[in-house]
């Protein structure tokens, strides 16, 4: 019996990964671990994404760049299933993103809280291992305000990303309702914006409340 107690706990610790929030502070209802502020430069630097970088891992070396995970989620799942594989490599990059494993309109609550819980416990156990993470802010729609915002800390640069933000009318609501609240919830120093092109209004609305830079999407690292 002892021995099948042991194979469940060490399936579930492979699974939810406990290591990685061990000492976290934890906010909201659902538990987020809180993030350290992250203060930034005053220029933002080039910007790879991580499966691109990983590609050219032998060919970019150090890079004093951003490493970020604004892609589709199959192409970092890898990252939440072995965390400890990819250290050295995360270690190579000035500043890293906070990982980004999607919050979907539509989708059902329990898996974006998930995949909010996971982006939070890979960017706090980066952080401890004494990389300089980014928090980044990410929502679905207005039912996801009460906790999306959770563990994000107070002050420092704030990622977002809005790829695929305006591809409809109901994203454009949602994301703009979003960046409303992100503001009313928490108070970064800077935002860095991710996209393909630039968007001056919404540029101009995060100016209104801090500062803001904008980081183009497309680099490859070549």
């Amino acid at each position: 019996m002892a021995r099948r107690v042991g194979r469940h706990r060490l399936r579930a610790d492979h699974l939810f990964k406990p290591y990685l929030t061990k000492g976290a502070t934890a906010r909201g209802r659902f538990g987020i671990p809180v993030l350290s502020p992250c203060h930034t430069t005053t220029t933002a630097p080039p910007a790879i994404a991580f499966s691109r970088a990983y590609t050219l891992r032998k060919s970019i070396g150090w890079w004093n760049g951003v490493l970020h995970f604004y892609e589709s989620d199959y192409m970092f799942e890898r990252l939440w299933a072995n965390p400890r594989r990819y250290l050295t490599f995360l270690r190579r990059f000035s500043y890293v993103v906070e990982p980004d494993y999607s919050l979907l309109i539509g989708a059902e609550q329990a898996s974006q809280i998930w995949n909010l819980y996971r982006n939070h416990a890979l960017a706090f156990w980066m952080q401890r291992q004494g990389i300089r993470v980014v928090p980044q802010a990410c929502w679905s729609d207005g039912s996801s305000f009460d906790w999306c915002f959770s563990g994000l800390p107070r002050g420092g640069t704030i990622a977002i990303s809005m790829i695929g933000a305006m591809d409809n009318p109901l994203s454009r609501q949602a994301f703009r309702r979003g960046l409303h609240e992100l503001f009313r919830q928490v108070s970064p120093d800077k935002v860095w914006l991710f996209r393909l092109h630039r968007n001056a209004e919404v540029e101009s609305c995060i100016a209104s409340q801090c500062d803001v830079e904008y980081i183009n999407t497309n680099y490859h690292g070549q």
